[in-house]
């Protein structure tokens, strides 16, 4: 079983093999402005309950708690399908991104990496290979351990049920939007330590984050990163102002 377990390398190979997936198929399936607006959808839903509710709120902050598993479980599984690697990894990323935010140690920051830029390869290091475990002390339960591990066994049921029914499903509903996620995900964090004219802060913390209403309609709530960084562990990413919106805080509240 060894064999089947996830690594950076295969993180990476699975991200570029998508990436090269993209532009190979996209001669071979009828486009539509309907099928294009359901690719960004299912992008916006894979942002909303991969990313921001799950990977985000739930494993790196642990703002809230599940009433039920089996919804839980249910969540997991739409993490494991958007292909962004395991949640031990990410949670580890992201929490060293909070703890050492635009130093030289943050993973995401773009005040200290020349050569960055939003075509490279995954921005997370979401593997176990270099996870130090008293960050993520929290999440080393064997079912966590066992996500993180193997999860790309589990990333390949969408996808390959999706292709069964056909291409151009396989393409508007999984394929394209899951690259729309890593594009978005890679640009869209930088931009929110990057000041502009678009650009306001809610509170004066040492790090550079920001304010990014211009974000809204590709990264949701997130877009309000300087209220996130000033408390993170805060719910509602948004909320002092009437404008700052944040739809993950009512879903998590319906759960």
């Amino acid at each position: 079983m060894n064999y089947f377990r996830a690594s950076a390398k295969s993180l990476r190979m699975a991200n570029m093999t998508g990436r090269v997936l993209v532009l190979v198929l996209a001669p071979f399936v009828p486009w539509s402005f309907q099928m294009a607006a359901i690719a960004f959808g299912m992008y916006l839903f894979y942002y909303m309950f991969a990313s921001q509710i799950m990977l985000h709120k739930y494993y790196s902050h642990k703002v809230f708690e599940f009433r039920f598993k089996i919804v839980k479980y249910l969540f997991d599984f739409i993490v494991l399908s958007s292909l962004r690697g395991s949640p031990l990894g990410w949670t580890y990323v992201h929490r060293q991104h909070h703890r050492f935010a635009d130093t030289l140690e943050d993973p995401h920051t773009i005040y200290y990496d020349e050569h960055w830029n939003m075509f490279q390869m995954n921005d997370v290091n979401n593997t176990s290979e270099k996870i130090s475990p008293f960050v993520v002390r929290d999440l080393l339960t064997s079912y966590d351990k066992r996500l993180n591990e193997y999860y790309w066994l589990y990333s390949l049921i969408v996808p390959i049920i999706l292709l069964a029914i056909s291409l151009q499903a396989f393409y508007f509903f999984w394929l394209l939007p899951i690259i729309l996620f890593q594009f978005i995900t890679n640009y869209s964090v930088r931009l929110a330590h990057l000041e502009n004219v678009f650009t306001y802060t809610n509170f004066k913390d040492k790090d550079k984050s920001v304010n990014n209403p211009i974000l809204f309609p590709f990264i949701l709530g997130e877009c309000w990163h300087n209220n996130h960084h000033h408390n993170p562990k805060e719910l509602h990413t948004g909320g002092k102002h009437w404008w700052e919106f944040d739809p993950s805080y009512y879903i998590i509240k319906l759960l």
